[in-house]
């Protein structure tokens, strides 16, 4: 893997967009991983095409932007991720209305990454990464470390949680349309 792009979030803390390619021709499909990196931890936000991962945070940060991503006070404290692990825990079937859908930047699969969300809380953008309880995604008997919801729960904090400077959003917002735009079909 070749990292492509490195784009600084706040301070020690930036996404990393690697990929396989070489990067001398970027291509619509390539597969590309996106992570967080920080000080003392590398965390696996995105593994999918580099079209869908560019263009969705590109697309996130102008919301945000434009103050467009309000999250509650409740939300704000504990976490989008907190309110979606809830929400998708109790959900038999995807037929009621998702309360954290406006805020989901990315999701992976908990056995390899979290989930990553971006608001705004008092005009300013914030970005969260949160682990998933990972039973839900599999099978039980998988692993058997296993432990419930309710301690999940008990013990769930967000894996960050930090307000994103509106000038560096507006910079990897030029510096993404410049990358989409080397995008070949």
């Amino acid at each position: 893997m070749i990292t492509l792009l490195t784009l600084n979030l706040a301070d020690n803390k930036y996404l990393q967009i690697n990929s396989k390619n070489d990067g001398k021709k970027l291509y619509f499909h390539d597969e590309i991983i996106i992570k967080y990196l920080d000080n003392n931890r590398e965390i696996i936000l995105f593994k999918d095409s580099l079209s869908e991962g560019l263009e969705s945070l590109k697309n996130m940060l102008l919301l945000a932007l434009n103050n467009e991503l309000p999250v509650s006070e409740k939300n704000f404290l504990t976490g989008v991720g907190y309110e979606w692990t809830i929400y998708y825990h109790n959900l038999d079937v995807f037929s009621e209305e998702d309360p954290t859908e406006l805020y989901s930047l990315w999701s992976v699969s908990p056995e390899i990454g979290s989930a990553s969300w971006i608001y705004n809380r008092n005009s300013k953008i914030f970005f969260e990464i949160s682990p998933q309880y990972l039973w839900d995604f599999i099978d039980s008997n998988v692993n058997e470390k296993q432990i419930t919801f309710e301690e999940f729960m008990a013990s769930y904090t967000f894996d960050a949680q930090f307000s994103i400077d509106r000038k560096v959003c507006m910079e990897m917002v030029q510096t993404l349309k410049e990358m989409l735009k080397m995008i070949e079909l």
